[in-house]
């Protein structure tokens, strides 16, 4: 039986998933990977030989609110 941060983690991962809250997890020790599969998630495998990227600065407008205001809003309409 777990116990401590993994357990926890783990918990809350599900708990996100049926409340519907999109979720990324880096997992560099590849202890999330039968959760990941489990609940229909996508591993993505970055690395220095992968073809695979995140742009972490890619801002998308759906994720702004309507009444935010700022310079990347600004930028983005």
């Amino acid at each position: 039986m777990e116990h401590g941060k993994s357990y926890y983690t783990k918990l809350t991962i599900l708990r996100n998933r049926l409340l519907g809250i999109e979720q990324y997890i880096i997992d560099p020790e590849r202890e999330y990977i039968n959760i990941c599969e489990n609940l229909d998630g996508t591993l993505i495998k970055i690395g220095p030989t992968s073809s695979t990227f995140i742009n972490v600065l890619d801002i998308r407008k759906e994720s702004i609110e309507d009444a935010e205001k700022g310079y990347l809003t600004t930028k983005l309409r």
